[in-house]
């Protein structure tokens, strides 16, 4: 079993974003309402492909040197093309669902198929 992580309170999630993922904060406020309303795990796995520079041998993430803003607006967008997908793909279900309903019953009242 997986030991439970440790409770951060903002100002040490903040400096945990500057130690470890090298991430300078000009603003902690800022940073803080952020992390606040995103959640410091949200925040940061969605970066990992863009800031992680390689990853040593016993699986540490080592990170390109960056700014909170940065990591921000990236995250921001993968939240924008999130919603995009699941808008889309949810449209695409309805439109599925709905044209298979109709040419099954389509078969199904022309005999072509039967339901036994």
């Amino acid at each position: 079993m997986r030991a439970r992580k440790k409770f951060l309170t903002l100002e040490e999630q903040c400096d945990k974003l500057e130690n470890d993922k090298l991430a300078t904060i000009a603003d902690r406020e800022k940073a803080k309402d952020v992390l606040l309303e995103t959640n410091y795990y949200n925040f940061t796995s969605c970066s990992k492909m863009k800031f992680v520079n390689s990853i040593s041998i016993s699986g540490e993430h080592i990170y390109n040197n960056s700014n909170f803003d940065v990591w921000f607006t990236y995250y921001q967008n993968d939240c924008n093309v999130s919603e995009y997908l699941m808008h889309n793909l949810l449209r695409l279900e309805r439109s599925l669902n709905s044209r298979t309903a109709y040419y099954l019953s389509e078969l199904i009242e022309s005999n072509t198929l039967t339901t036994t």
